[in-house]
């Protein structure tokens, strides 16, 4: 098969996945959120954020780098190397995730007894069984995309959210379970997905499963050279996001976490419409050493996304109040949170376009010391902004947060790429060459875009 089929079946398969999956999961979100109070809601994100922070036992950010080095092993037909990575990334990851549950699952109930919350074991408990799946979930994920797989990529988690809406309907729509309805979709709809990829994994595991191992493969070294500063920035995030939640309910209860999850929802699938940074990742790596053109890129990009953003940012304006107030009446308190929340659409888009340039020159020890900047102005700002504004303080955390985090990568992307700066007076001026660097960009969307295309030739 060609580069350009396989390249384009990839894209029409992820497009295709994209929007059908946007589909079920508004369909979720929207039975949840209409089939729990604000107050359950609220709890129930309280509960997943402590799976979420527990979550980082497993290393986020690595399993890129092993499924990285499997698809190189494979290209040289190194079945062996293959199989070696495989298995000792399979046992760690195991290890970590039997680990996992047995902390969770038996520390829960006296935990949640110390906090004054024994009935929130119980919800632990359930779910901490999602740890004993993720060691499988991650192999048959690593399977298919290392084997080019993509229809079981990319569909791999639109099966899940089917099975995850079949359980919602049940538990919580017909038989009004509640957040313990909510729990058991979660768990069983990971268990049903993985159980129904087995033969599809079996059969890619075959390839190389019995293949001779030859040499020592070390693990730790993978880490160590691969991972430790993405690692590092994947910790720093999910505690600060995690931790928010929890600094929420101290100082305005439980009920204000499900309205700022509510909006924060809305103001990420809103940003999600900015898709530009994710374009980039590949772009960015062939101009490492064309400097100037890297800079005229960025300067374009920059441009072209703060331009994108006001406008879904008025659209956003126009459209939330009657959105919000239609089909999810119960949420309309947090409208005030959602309008501060938008201020902070052009600033977090137009630093997401950092993100790839400090992976292409691997940079990622200057993302992880961003972020954790970023965390240090969270835990500044929340606290008070909360106790002058009350809920809508909680969007103006967000926006010094976001500005704030956005200044710091823009300082040390100056140090990485001297040759990029740009002044606000210029933000919406292009010259002739930054035009001709947004045509670059904007190929390279419409070539993702046009996947379906390139596919059927």
């Amino acid at each position: 098969m060609s580069i350009i089929r396989v390249v384009g079946a990839g894209l029409m398969w992820n497009t295709s996945a994209v929007v059908l999956g946007k589909v079920l999961m508004f369909a979720n979100v929207f039975l949840v959120l209409t089939g729990l109070t604000v107050y359950e809601y609220g709890f129930s994100e309280l509960v997943l954020s402590i799976i979420a922070m527990a979550g980082v036992v497993f290393l986020p950010g690595l399993t890129a780098a092993i499924t990285a080095d499997m698809a190189v092993a494979r290209g040289r037909s190194d079945f062996g190397e293959m199989s070696r990575v495989f298995h000792q990334h399979f046992l760690f990851n195991l290890i970590l995730g039997v680990s996992a549950w047995a902390v969770l699952f038996f520390a829960a109930l006296p935990v949640a007894q110390f906090a004054g919350t024994p009935y929130a074991a119980q919800f632990l408990q359930i779910v901490s069984f999602t740890f004993l799946l993720s060691p499988l979930r991650a192999a048959q994920q690593m399977l298919a995309s290392v084997m080019l797989r993509f229809l079981d990529q990319s569909f791999y988690s639109i099966v899940e959210e089917s099975f995850k809406l079949a359980f919602v309907v049940l538990f919580i729509v017909m038989w009004r379970w509640g957040i313990h309805g909510l729990m058991y979709a979660i768990f069983l709809s990971q268990l049903a997905v993985l159980l129904v990829y087995v033969p599809r994994s079996l059969s890619a595991y075959r390839e190389f499963s019995r293949a001779t191992v030859v040499g020592k493969y070390r693990f730790w070294d993978v880490l160590q050279a691969h991972r430790k500063w993405s690692v590092g920035a994947s910790y720093v995030g999910t505690i600060a996001q995690n931790a928010r939640l929890w600094i929420i309910k101290f100082f305005l209860g439980t009920e204000a976490v499900g309205l700022f999850s509510f909006a924060m929802g809305m103001f990420s699938h809103i940003s999600s419409l900015l898709p530009l940074a994710t374009v980039l990742a590949p772009v960015m790596p062939r101009y490492v050493d064309q400097r100037d053109q890297l800079a005229r890129i960025l300067r374009a990009s920059v441009k072209f996304q703060a331009a994108l953003g006001l406008f879904a940012l008025v659209m956003a304006f126009g459209l939330t109040v009657p959105f919000v107030s239609i089909l999810f009446p119960k949420y309309v308190d947090s409208i005030p949170l959602i309008f501060v929340f938008l201020l902070s659409i052009v600033p977090n888009s137009i630093g997401a376009l950092f993100i790839p340039v400090f992976a292409a020159y691997k940079q990622q020890q200057s993302l992880l010391f961003a972020n954790t900047f970023k965390a240090f102005l969270m835990a500044i700002f929340l606290p008070p902004s909360i106790l002058l504004f009350g809920l809508p303080g909680i969007g103006v955390e967000v926006f010094f947060t976001t500005v704030g985090n956005g200044i710091e990568r823009y300082r040390r992307l100056r140090r990485l790429l001297p040759e990029f700066s740009l002044l606000l007076s210029e933000l919406f001026r292009a010259d002739e060459r930054e035009k001709e660097a947004m045509r670059i960009v904007y190929a390279a969307a419409s070539k993702r875009l046009s996947g379906l295309l390139f596919w059927r030739r």
